[in-house]
């Protein structure tokens, strides 16, 4: 069995990766799958692109004008998701990929493949399958419809665009009507919420099958590691609990993000999440702005790889999901994989994954109360965690695999498989169907119309620009006469000053002599200085000495004096002593006769 697959992209959007997957999962099968591209970022051998559209266009540049009045500035504010208006496609019945298939498998092919462009692979006569990604294929321009249910009437007066003169959603859906509402083609959607949705559709109501197939996870790249060593890779807290976003397509007002700052707010307000040390780990090209709601968090940037960003959701502790439109979102099967619960608003084919309080917890849509309450209530309830965390893991493996899901492509195109030969040859443009066919002299018109009087208003202003630049220049004009005058000055002035310099210069250099010899004298004098210092030293001590010895010889002096006094006293003593005996004496003499 050979099956072409073809895709706008393999790795811009969710839907692109789904489709790798699904292409991946059945060549792993031994079908001879491949998939076909108009851009492909990636060098896997399975997938082929068409380089010549690249540069093409989108795919007529003669209609750039038309996209550019009537969808790219003619937004409302309803949703600024994707809104496709595409005039012509690519014909594909003749590509090689094409011709060789047993089956065509078509996916998101906006930008690529116009209703004509499909309508011309039914004369192939082969299986033809389309997988809905989102509602682009049963409505007039919009991916989703934010609300509105014009795709189940006639599209008529888009609450999407600003101005519709022309109706051009209206054409759109009524040459898919005309092309494709009888077509024999087996359509799929990835979510039972999806098939509901195009079985209502004016285009898909009488579709003849539907089958209700869901996208496929590799669980061999989706596993939980560590969570402690990818932390650590990572640079993230061990001991934090974290709470992974995933925010490729964040500035869609869809994605729910502006919700996401108001629901982390409540969190990071509840003494169980500061307890838990919660903190919000986001993972994509954009970051939500965050930073008004003082929400603790990590942004990883761009993740390339579908490695990488295994390794995310095993650092994370479970995963926050806050769409208001989505059909099967491939971040909740990589997140189940992953081995963390989700926490989702009950949108989409979301709640046909995660049962509430299984796997994760559904919440109303946009209920914001209630999505914070149940992500404080799980990261302050461990055991419920790692429970979720098993069953998760236990149903991506039974139902989500790409073997599993392979399997149930395979039974498809083996029930409807019906094989014819075609012609051989290249691929070629397609034109637009009936409606647009007549609709497009008109529209071109108009849009060329609004072009040129967009044109001639911005002539009108760059006119009134140039003339007043020109007032502009004529003033710096002067102002710069004026300051070369004052340069000229400046000049002058300033030779002075460097003659001054120079003057100065040399009179410094003279005082650098005198300085110079100067500071010699005083090199000499602080010698003397110090000879003089060592010699009064010298002196001091011996003066010390000096002081000493005289000390002594005083004390000997007064020891002399003493002795001198005692010995004078003495002598005065025996003075007076011989005194008295000579008086003693001249009585004796004169008793005796």
């Amino acid at each position: 069995m050979r099956v072409a697959h073809i895709s706008t992209s393999d790795r811009q959007g969710g839907a692109s990766v789904a489709a790798r997957r699904v292409n991946a999962a059945l060549r792993e099968q031994g079908v001879a799958s491949r998939l076909l591209v108009a851009q492909s970022s990636s060098d896997e051998p399975s997938v082929d692109a068409i380089a010549e559209c690249n540069g093409a266009s989108q795919y007529d540049t003669a209609d750039a004008a038309i996209r550019h009045v009537y969808r790219d500035t003619n937004r409302t504010a309803v949703s600024n998701t994707h809104f496709s208006l595409q005039v012509k496609g690519v014909d594909l019945r003749q590509h090689p990929l094409v011709q060789e298939a047993d089956v065509i498998h078509l996916h998101w092919v906006s930008s690529f493949l116009a209703p004509q462009s499909i309508h011309l692979l039914r004369s192939l006569n082969k299986p033809i399958m389309w997988t809905l990604h989102d509602f682009e294929p049963f409505t007039g321009g919009c991916h989703f419809p934010a609300g509105c249910d014009g795709y189940t009437a006639t599209c008529a007066h888009c609450p999407q665009l600003r101005n519709d003169p022309l109706s051009v959603p209206a054409n759109v859906l009524r040459d898919k009507l005309d092309l494709l509402s009888d077509a024999d083609m087996t359509l799929i959607a990835p979510s039972a919420w999806m098939a509901a949705r195009a079985q209502e559709s004016r285009v898909f109501q009488h579709a003849k099958r539907m089958a209700v197939i869901p996208n496929c996870v590799d669980t061999r790249v989706f596993v939980r590691q560590p969570a402690a060593e990818v932390r650590q890779a990572f640079g993230l807290a061990e001991d934090a609990t974290y709470i992974l976003c995933v925010a490729d397509q964040g500035l869609q007002s869809r994605k729910g993000f502006d919700l996401l700052g108001q629901i982390l707010q409540r969190c990071s307000a509840d003494p169980r999440f500061q307890a838990a040390h919660g903190s919000l780990l986001l993972v994509g090209r954009t970051c939500p702005a965050l930073d008004n709601y003082h929400v603790p968090f990590t942004h990883l940037g761009e993740v390339e790889t579908e490695q990488h960003m295994a390794l995310a959701y095993s650092a994370s502790d479970l995963v926050v999901l806050p769409s208001l439109e989505d059909n099967l979102p491939n971040v909740v099967l990589e997140g189940l994989a992953s081995g963390a619960p989700v926490v989702a608003f009950g949108v989409g084919g979301t709640p046909e994954i995660v049962v509430d309080g299984t796997h994760g917890r559904i919440l109303g849509r946009g209920d914001v109360e209630g999505m914070a309450q149940a992500i404080v209530a799980l990261v302050s309830d461990r055991p419920a965690l790692e429970a979720m965390r098993d069953r998760g893991r236990a149903l991506v493996e039974a139902s989500y695999s790409y073997a599993a899901v392979a399997d149930q492509h395979r039974a498809l195109y083996a029930s409807v498989l019906s094989r014819q030969v075609a012609p051989s040859s290249v691929w070629s443009l397609a034109d637009p169907g009936p409606a647009m066919s007549a609709l497009l002299p008109d529209l071109r018109l108009y849009c060329l119309g609004e072009q040129v009087r967009t044109l001639q208003q911005q002539l009108l202003l760059s006119e009134q620009d140039r003339r007043a630049r020109l007032e502009v220049i004529e003033t710096l004009n002067a102002a710069a006469n004026a300051r070369l005058q004052l340069i000229q000055h400046l000049e002058s002035v300033l030779a002075e000053r460097h003659d001054l310099i120079q003057r100065l210069h040399a009179e410094m250099l003279e005082r650098a002599t005198l300085l110079d010899a100067q500071q010699s004298e005083l090199t000499d004098r602080g010698a003397v200085i110090e000879q003089l210092d060592s010699e009064l030293r010298r002196c001091q001590l011996l003066n010390e000495r000096l002081d000493a010895e005289l000390a002594a010889r005083l004390t000997v002096i007064e020891t002399q004096e003493r002795e001198l006094r005692r010995r004078l006293t003495l002598i005065n003593s025996l003075h007076a002593f011989l005194g008295f005996g000579r008086r003693f004496l001249q009585m004796l003499m004169q008793l005796v006769p």
